[in-house]
């Protein structure tokens, strides 16, 4: 198994509830590192996305949109 493991989610509340439970179930591993990030949007547009370009790089792509989503809120 790796020992990087990112999971991106849909949204940021009820998927990161439910993560952190299977998180304890299954991954309570110490040489695992298990990191998730929220699209905050259907997951079909990221498939969608990285159709489009294989060489995206999904992590700027979720940093880029967390960023988006703070300024909005603020």
């Amino acid at each position: 198994m790796a020992e990087t493991i990112l999971l991106v989610f849909e949204g940021e509340k009820t998927e990161v509830r439910i993560f952190n439970k299977i998180k304890n179930l299954y991954f309570n591993n110490e040489k695992n590192t298990v990191i998730h990030a929220s699209f905050n949007a259907e997951i079909y547009q990221l498939f969608k996305a990285v159709n489009e370009d294989p060489f995206l790089d999904i992590v700027e792509l979720l940093r880029e949109r967390s960023e988006k989503n703070a300024e909005n809120l603020s």
